[in-house]
């Protein structure tokens, strides 16, 4: 109880500060990894994970997926800004000494005011809800 309670509280600031109409308000249910055998393992994050998605541009402020150009991201893509029959869908692509790439996809048809997410970065699959 008091784990939700400091998200909410967490997530109300983030937002206020940084959010507007058009911004997603994410929240970080499970994280899933790939063991050496191929299979998921999945479990709830460590930490409330909390993260703001700028719907026009892609940005994406906060943990896991923070793609901010100060990060060292290469190009940010949305594919698809999402509808009442797609979802939002955006590509950040990091190069450095290694290439690597973060998808997050935020279901919008869904009929809720809370939408589900699916996102994978550095071979782990997240998962959870944004408003």
């Amino acid at each position: 109880m008091k784990k939700n309670l400091f998200a909410a509280l967490l997530l109300g600031v983030i937002a206020s500060a940084h959010s507007g109409p058009s911004d997603y308000q994410c929240l970080v249910h499970n994280v899933s990894d790939v063991d050496s055998k191929g299979l998921m393992k999945t479990g709830e994050p460590n930490l409330q994970l909390l993260f703001l998605v700028r719907r026009k541009t892609g940005e994406i402020i906060g943990a896991p997926f923070h793609n901010q150009t100060s990060t060292g991201v290469t190009t940010v893509q949305v594919l698809d800004y999402g509808s009442n029959e797609q979802a939002f869908k955006v590509v950040s692509v990091y190069k450095d000494a290694y290439t690597s790439v973060d998808y997050l996809q935020i279901d919008e048809f869904v009929d809720s005011s809370e939408k589900p997410f699916l996102g994978i970065t550095r071979s782990r699959i997240f998962s959870g809800t944004c408003r």
